[in-house]
């Protein structure tokens, strides 16, 4: 699995900003996806690294009167992988 990662993964990099940007992290209710070189701040200051974040997926359960942290349990953005 892993050396099938290494073989996948630069092609993200790779797709047309346009095409990345349709999977930005932004656009995600759940702290998955594209964020652009630049566009991430730590610690207060400007990282300097372009990212995809994925996670496990799992069903958006979440119901009024859950832990908030419960709404960032959903679906990763793999699903909008060319």
């Amino acid at each position: 699995m892993v050396d099938d990662l290494k073989k996948e993964i630069p092609k993200l990099f790779d797709l047309p900003i346009p095409e990345k940007q349709k999977l930005a992290m932004v656009n995600a209710p759940f702290f998955t996806g594209y964020t652009a070189l630049g566009n991430e701040i730590t610690a207060k200051a400007q990282d300097a690294r372009e990212q995809f974040d994925f996670a496990h997926e799992h069903e958006f359960d979440w119901i009024e009167g859950d832990a908030s942290w419960k709404k960032m349990r959903g679906p990763s953005t793999t699903h909008l992988l060319p």
